[in-house]
């Protein structure tokens, strides 16, 4: 398989609130809202926020139902960022614009990671990735 992109689809509560946190909070400049779906782009990828009874309406042909998230997850979004303070200040919206910082952002053993939930639960991770330095040589 070797598709031109990949877009993910999600269930939302509240388009117009997934709107606003995503254009106002997060500063994508990239969304539009269209009927029943919020798309939003992030570089190459694009993530499809649907209104839960129209994502029923897809995930009803193979009898399932849309995880509503709380208490439940089913995904972790992530996003690579090249430095810490684009994490953070990333942070600073989220809660102004309904979603919810999980942890602030700390240094892990790869990286400088923070975690946020959207105004539907989603999961998100940013991440600032340590630049790896190679231990051995091919010369």
């Amino acid at each position: 398989m070797n598709p031109k992109s990949i877009i993910i689809s999600l269930s939302t509560n509240d388009l117009a609130k997934s709107f606003k946190f995503y254009k106002e909070g997060l500063g994508v400049q990239t969304s539009t809202l269209t009927g029943p779906i919020l798309t939003v782009e992030f570089g190459e990828s694009t993530i499809f926020f649907i209104n839960k009874p129209d994502f029923e309406r897809y995930t009803s042909k193979a009898k399932l139902k849309a995880l509503n998230n709380k208490p439940y997850i089913e995904s972790i979004l992530s996003a690579s960022f090249e430095t810490n303070e684009e994490v953070d200040e990333l942070l600073k919206n989220i809660e102004k614009f309904g979603g919810e910082v999980v942890e602030k952002g700390k240094q892990e053993l790869w990286g400088y990671t923070a975690y946020f939930r959207d105004p539907d639960g989603h999961l998100w991770e940013l991440v600032s990735v340590i630049k790896a330095t190679p231990v051995f040589s091919s010369q």
